[in-house]
């Protein structure tokens, strides 16, 4: 069972996106845990819906947000895609869902 962390509207360009932000319930966020976490991405208007989670990405140590099934092909550019990452990245995270409220809001440094 999850629980929904936020729920938010994301406009970019002409196209609006909904994101949601789901984590395993009971479970916290901390700066070094990743718990069990989807982010859920659908384009208004489009029938398909992306999932996400917090992975590796690179060879620097970063993390980034991954398709969950790599087969499903984008129906956004890759231009809107980086843009809406940014805004998720910025996006503020309830301190409630965080084991140690005091290490920020942010679910992607």
């Amino acid at each position: 069972m999850m629980q929904e962390v936020f729920n938010e509207h994301y406009i970019i360009g002409n196209d609006t996106f909904k994101v949601v932000f789901l984590i395993k319930k009971g479970d916290k966020l901390d700066g070094g845990m990743m718990p069990y976490h989807v982010f859920e991405i659908q384009k208004l208007g489009d029938s398909q819906k992306f999932s996400f989670h917090k992975a590796e990405v690179g060879f620097a140590g970063k993390y980034g947000l991954v398709k969950i099934d790599d087969k499903q092909e984008l129906t956004w550019s890759p231009g809107v895609h980086k843009e809406l990452l940014n805004k998720i990245s910025h996006q503020k995270i309830p301190n409630s869902f965080y084991l140690r409220p005091e290490l920020g809001s942010r679910f992607i440094e």
